[in-house]
């Protein structure tokens, strides 16, 4: 058995997803794009928790607003995959108890994570930034979007990583 997750609140959300992700934990600043991998410091599971809502028509009004984006559930870091890709791990959600999917192949809606994480570097870095030590990136959802309602639980478990889970409930004030 184990203890129960943290519950937030989607009161006033149009449309709540859970997106269970792979976060990636830095021990050092990305200084080059395509050294990514030395950066890592661990790996862990995530939870985002989106509001997707129809986008307004003023893109800078949907940047301003961090795009759907409303929490992220972070588990602890495991620091055996420090340098590591995702090989070997494998992604199992549930909703309610219900298996929602179990799967080994955890590229196969983000693409490489390492890539994605460099590309995003070599962005920041045109912009005179970098990912800095003691970040954390959560690299896309391993699964699609799971629509969510006020009560479900939502439990992600990235084998041989601890579980993850949340609860979000509707709240009436």
């Amino acid at each position: 058995m184990r203890a129960p997750g943290p519950t937030f609140s989607c009161h006033g959300w149009v449309h709540p997803v859970a997106e269970p992700e792979i976060a990636v934990h830095l021990g050092s600043d990305v200084e080059e794009p395509h050294r990514v991998a030395q950066s890592i410091s661990g790996l862990g599971a995530a939870i985002e928790l989106a509001d997707v809502a129809s986008p307004p028509e003023d893109i800078g009004n949907v940047i301003a607003g961090n795009l759907f984006h409303r929490a992220v559930v972070l588990g602890q870091p495991d620091r055996s995959w420090a340098d590591e890709a995702v090989t070997g791990m494998r992604a199992r959600v549930t909703g309610n108890g219900l298996e929602i999917a179990d799967t080994e192949d955890l590229e196969a809606l983000t693409g490489d994570i390492i890539s994605i994480i460099g590309h995003a570097a070599g962005l920041l870095q045109a912009a005179g930034e970098r990912p800095r030590a003691g970040e954390v990136v959560i690299a896309g959802s391993v699964v699609p979007p799971i629509p969510v309602r006020p009560g479900d639980e939502i439990t992600f478990e990235l084998f041989p990583l601890p579980d993850l889970g949340d609860r979000l409930e509707q709240k009436t004030s």
